[in-house]
């Protein structure tokens, strides 16, 4: 959305300044010891899904509880996880999520068109 009203400059910006907010909130409120992919994936869902969704999830929950089985439902499965928008399962963010999941358990950044 950044791309339309600003030049590429412009967007770039807002994007790092996104992902870097993104990064903070990871940051301050998880407490589960993340690898470095799986520190990416978060980010990723934090800089999508907004702070406060992720703040006030069970996703965070279950991860600072150590139920890593829980968290990945709660966080990226196509059924549970933070895929709907306007209240209705959206496939832009199942695949969205599917894309972190790879990232969160094989640190993989291949994004083959699912």
């Amino acid at each position: 959305k950044h791309f339309k009203v600003n030049t590429l400059q412009e967007a770039e910006k807002i994007m790092f300044l996104h992902l870097y907010a993104s990064n903070a909130v990871v940051e301050r409120y998880v407490r589960y010891e993340l690898t470095k992919h799986q520190r990416n994936a978060l980010v990723s869902l934090v800089y999508n899904i907004g702070p406060y969704a992720f703040k006030t999830s069970a996703a965070l929950k279950a991860l600072n509880r150590g139920d890593i089985a829980e968290f990945k439902i709660q966080a990226f499965d196509p059924r549970r996880g933070f895929v709907c928008a306007g209240g209705k399962h959206n496939r832009g963010l199942i695949v969205r999520r599917a894309h972190e999941l790879n990232i969160w358990e094989k640190g993989s950044y291949y994004t083959a068109i699912m």
